[in-house]
């Protein structure tokens, strides 16, 4: 298409100026972490605090510092490698979001904004609460699918069981049927006997 732009396997541009920009700064938790904060320069103290407090409360999350722009391949590969990723800014209308949406195609979904925008510097509890606040809202969002799940299971139980009962009384009812035909058969043979008796 005309006027497409043509970008490599790591979302830059070749022979743009996102290849000699300087690299982000990566505060890597360890391998296999789900949760990933994003930040520019600016506040980059009260993101290493809160990355330290979210430890301990038993939440690993790592953390890039944006430190050039157009991108870095590296923060494309970042955001890929993390299923939820926190994206700090002092911007009222998430600037930083927004082109990591529309310069590396970003997918939306993962990004969740922390905006602070009243003039006041950010703290680490400024990042802290909605990151735990989030977490909540997915683990509730979670226990409520496997609730859900386990009533389903319920239910499916239920049903075998009913098919158990019904099968039951299907042969309690036949057993019936044929006690009752021994039943009546002496009855049916008595008069037979009598008559017999007096005939002879």
């Amino acid at each position: 298409e005309a006027g497409a732009v043509v970008r490599d396997a790591a979302g830059a541009v070749p022979g743009t100026a996102a290849e000699p920009v300087p690299r982000p700064a990566a505060g890597l938790s360890a391998s296999g972490i789900a949760i990933g904060i994003i930040a520019l320069g600016g506040v980059d103290r009260a993101l290493q605090e809160a990355q330290y407090l979210l430890a301990e409360e038993g939440v690993a999350a790592d953390y890039l510092r944006i430190r050039g722009f157009p991108f870095h391949p590296s923060v494309r590969e970042f955001i890929e490698g993390h299923s939820t990723v926190f994206v700090v800014e002092q911007n009222r209308d998430a600037q930083l979001r927004s082109l990591l949406m529309v310069e590396i195609a970003a997918p939306g979904e993962k990004l969740v904004s922390v905006l602070r925008y009243g003039g006041m510097p950010l703290s680490a509890v400024d990042v802290v609460e909605p990151v735990r606040a989030r977490l909540a809202v997915d683990r509730a969002g979670a226990g409520e699918a496997h609730a859900g799940e386990a009533h389903a299971g319920e239910a499916h139980a239920g049903e075998a069981v009913a098919e158990e009962v019904v099968a039951e009384e299907v042969d309690v009812g036949g057993a019936g049927v044929e006690d009752a035909s021994a039943a009546k058969d002496p009855q049916a043979d008595a008069p037979a006997s009598a008559h017999a008796r007096n005939a002879s």
